[in-house]
């Protein structure tokens, strides 16, 4: 699949949740289902601290600064077993799942062990690489074997 130069290497939601970090830093009261969030709960929160997430950043071998905010996400430290090459397009598809995870918790009383959460990660991780250009689209066997050996 063939596409245009300077077209997104990630599916347009994520990319609308990514442009919106700097702007979600606040907490969530807004939302209709706010008694089930605690007003702590931030994006930073949620995608950087929340123990969940510090777990699967730990697992893949992000360091993870105590005063990271998710506005700084594409500044992360690459661990040296991914390619330099779209790693904030890999960082992207993590808060995406991270995002989703919260919401299925939430929304759905959906629980996902580390494991199980992994695995969805690698499945969409070999489904992103079709956005990828080309001569790139070996980079998601990378993303894919980091998520497995995180398992």
């Amino acid at each position: 699949m063939e596409r245009a130069p300077g077209s997104p290497s990630c599916p347009i939601v994520a990319m609308e949740t990514a442009w919106q970090l700097p702007l979600l830093g606040g907490t969530h009261e807004h939302l209709p289902m706010r008694q089930y969030i605690k007003a702590a709960e931030t994006v930073d929160h949620l995608l950087l601290h929340y123990p969940f997430a510090a777990s699967f950043w730990q697992r893949l071998g992000i360091q993870m600064e105590p005063d990271v905010a998710a506005c700084n996400l594409l500044h992360l430290p690459k661990p040296e077993n991914l390619p330099a090459a779209h790693f904030d397009t890999f960082v992207l598809l993590c808060c995406w799942h991270l995002w989703k995870r919260r919401n299925g918790i939430v929304f759905r009383q959906e629980s996902l062990n580390l494991p199980q959460f992994l695995q969805n990660c690698k499945l969409d991780a070999r489904a992103w690489s079709c956005r990828l250009p080309r001569q790139d689209m070996g980079v998601s066997d990378h993303w894919c074997n980091a998520l497995s050996l995180a398992m």
